[in-house]
């Protein structure tokens, strides 16, 4: 039996392997959006959720062991072949162009259904085998649930601090593979005898050696980047720590892109002078200039043009800083007067102490949660004092010259109106690309004259090219497409332009974001109002602990930038407290009962102690502070670990049902408050409510549970 507890541990270990892997494969191919994360990890949550659910009837299969074996070698198998079908995913819509919400959910829930399936069936069967084995019901559940949470953990941390940093998506996703195979085969030792021992062995001996040959033979990246990017040479493609970056070649142009989404391609001198000039002719003398992100396209040698000392070129990934320096050698990376730093954009202006005459932001418009950091009061403040009287800042947002609709509108006067509750003067450089031009001093559109009298030398951006653009006509009317007051300001808590942004992209492929929401809220609100008091407090729990890390995670990242491994810490520390709370669980209630109110109304208490934690950090620049992170999520994985098995305990002692049919219906609540929780978070609550918000009412929701549970005696509980 021994053996099937190492199983469990595999399946837990292999699956957040598999887990983080092809998040971060969907992540890269649909444009590194939050809202993809959200819907991916659901789907998983959804399908995992379904296949614990079918296992409950896996006592009517016959040859229990031998299936149980085959079903994790098929598991094994699926592992590299879900890669490389998530990665074929970006080749259904062409490199840059944005993919439909129902293009990008019904191709992750049919390239996950086949391995969540059954990893979540597997869970479930292995309780019924383990059942057979032992006369204690509870034991059987507590124990599985705490090896597969303690495999979980280890596969968490494996791959957020080694496996990451040192292999590719197929090289990690191999080594889950062997590792399988040879649990396989331990078990069949164990569990087998006879013919059926040696036909397996000849299968694992067959999977083994095959697996060896493909891999050292085929290079599967390779093969989707062929499909993907028809037509150009690849150059280039390596997945660094914040995406994957690739390299084409199209005639005599190098094209760069990251998480499928075109950066920039060579001679594109047009959108460099723009990026400079529009905001450096401003001041009379710029001395110090700030550049975040995009100097490897060429906006560095615009910069170098004038008579500057110094350029802080903040870029948060090295890996594109030296692969520019090798295919875009003339972007003026190497200057002595560049200095390039990596490390995020938003937390090097925090804790930084200069100052600068001009900054310039390159970051992309506010797609995603982490782009829209750049786009808040509390960023726009902090760059106030580092520019102070008479800096100037410029800050691109995509527009268009002819129809602006009512969702990009929106997205415009939240950005307008924010970045006007800083500075005094702004003005508007109208275009496809427009600039906001931002100061305290009076500012210009006699960009022209500028240029004209420091006798610069610009392809575009000159006379001639500016004479068409800043017309009376064109600049009132990009003001006008900016001057919508109902417009919510964009704060680092209420992340008001990212909302407006998932407004605009559902809307454009004829979807309505607030009747997404509502839809998903009104089944979560029919899901739980069906089931019984004991499950519907599982499934809160599990959409408090889903919903939470998400938090966690955006709360982090807006407070100390995209520390990668620091995130990953705190995903690794929730599986740690997971993992700590269901072994004490298992132990604890041997000899005594534990109190499933109070373990949810610990849970409520710390989603209501979050917001004021966050609020408190983020008045000071400490990083001893970062500590509580990883210990909020030790807190919400510990709660969520020993409230599952304390109430599998009460479950059967008053339903007397069998250990896969508790398992199953507790543990597909679980996945399923899991599954609602990350869907809810991320396409509602955080981007209309706000973090702050968000989390008082995930704790309202632990409250109710809390209330169904203690105004019932143990047998109505069930």
């Amino acid at each position: 039996m021994r053996a099937l507890y190492w199983v469990l541990f595999a399946l837990g270990f292999s699956s957040m392997i598999v887990q983080l892997t092809v998040l971060r494969e969907f992540y890269s191919v649909f444009y590194g959006n939050e809202l993809v994360f959200g819907i991916v990890l659901g789907n998983w949550l959804l399908l995992t959720a379904f296949g614990s659910f079918l296992g409950r009837h896996s006592k009517s299969i016959s040859s229990s062991n031998a299936f149980f074996i085959a079903v994790q070698a098929l598991l094994a198998f699926l592992m590299p072949f879900t890669l490389f079908l998530a990665g074929l995913c970006g080749t259904l819509s062409a490199p840059g162009e944005m993919s439909g919400l129902s293009l990008i959910f019904f191709s992750t829930l049919a390239v996950l259904a086949p391995f969540c399936l059954l990893s979540g069936f597997q869970v479930v069967h292995a309780c019924r085998i383990i059942s057979e084995k032992s006369k204690s019901s509870f034991s059987k559940i507590g124990a599985v649930y705490s090896a597969e949470s303690f495999g979980s953990l280890a596969g968490g941390m494996l791959f957020s601090y080694i496996l990451i940093r040192f292999l590719d998506s197929f090289a990690i996703m191999w080594i889950a593979f062997f590792a399988n195979i040879l649990v396989c085969i331990l078990l069949a030792r164990s569990m087998l005898a006879g013919t059926e021992r040696k036909v397996f062995y000849l299968v694992f001996a067959i999977l083994l050696f095959s697996s060896i040959i493909l891999q050292s033979q085929s290079n599967l990246t390779s093969v989707i980047n062929g499909i993907q990017f028809p037509g150009q040479e690849v150059l280039f493609q390596k997945n660094s720590l914040y995406g994957d970056i690739v390299v084409t070649k199209t005639g005599g142009q190098v094209n760069f892109f990251e998480n499928s989404i075109p950066l920039f391609s060579s001679e594109n001198t047009m959108q460099n002078e723009e990026s400079v000039h529009y905001a450096m002719v401003q001041h009379e003398n710029p001395r110090r200039v700030l550049l975040i992100s995009g100097g490897v396209s060429g906006t560095l040698k615009e910069i170098l043009k004038y008579n500057v000392d110094e350029v802080d070129y903040v870029e948060l990934d090295p890996l594109l800083v030296e692969v520019g320096r090798v295919y875009a050698p003339s972007s003026g990376v190497e200057n002595p007067k560049v200095r390039t730093i990596s490390i995020d954009g938003r937390f090097f202006v925090k804790q930084s102490t200069g100052s600068f005459d001009v900054v310039l932001l390159a970051v992309g418009d506010p797609t995603t949660a982490q782009a829209g950091r750049y786009y808040t009061l509390e960023f726009f403040n902090d760059l106030k004092k580092l520019v102070g009287s008479d800096g100037v800042i410029s800050v691109p947002l995509v527009s268009s010259e002819n129809y602006v609709g009512a969702e990009k509108r929106m997205l415009n006067s939240c950005v307008f109106k924010t970045l006007r509750q800083v500075f005094k003067n702004i003005i508007v450089i109208p275009g496809d690309r427009s600039f906001l031009i931002a100061s305290d001093k009076e500012l210009t559109y006699d960009i022209a004259g500028k240029i004209r009298q420091r006798n610069l030398d610009t392809l575009y951006v000159n006379e001639g090219y500016l004479k068409g653009r800043l017309t009376e006509e064109r600049i009132n009317y990009a003001l006008d497409s900016m001057s919508d007051e109902s417009a919510m300001l964009n704060t680092d808590f209420k992340p008001a332009a990212y909302y407006y942004y998932l407004a605009y992209w559902t809307r454009y492929f004829h979807l309505n974001i607030n009747y997404l929401a509502i839809t998903v809220l009104l089944l979560f609100a029919l899901f739980f109002a069906r089931m019984r008091p004991l499950p519907a407090v599982v499934s809160s729990a599990g959409f408090a602990g889903a919903s939470m890390q998400i938090i966690l995670v955006l709360c982090f990242q807006v407070l100390y930038g995209q520390a990668y491994y620091k995130i990953g810490s705190i995903v690794a520390c929730f599986m740690l407290g997971l993992a700590l709370g269901a072994g004490y669980a298992y132990h604890r209630l041997k000899s005594k009962p534990l109190s499933l109110s109070l373990i949810i109304l610990c849970l409520a208490a710390c989603c209501f102690a979050l917001p004021i934690a966050v609020l408190i950090l983020s008045k000071t620049t400490s990083t001893l502070t970062q500590i509580l992170f990883p210990l909020f999520s030790v807190a919400f994985g510990l709660m969520a670990g020993m409230l599952f098995p304390t109430a599998a305990e009460v479950y059967i002692r008053y339903r007397k049902d069998s250990a896969e049919k508790v398992m199953g219906v507790l543990y597909s609540a679980d996945l399923f408050g899991a599954f609602f929780g990350s869907t809810v978070v991320s396409i509602f609550l955080v981007p209309i409510y706000g973090i702050i918000s968000s989390c008082l009412l995930v704790g309202l929701l632990c409250l109710f549970s809390w209330y169904l549970i203690s105004s019932r005696n143990e047998k109505e509980k069930t």
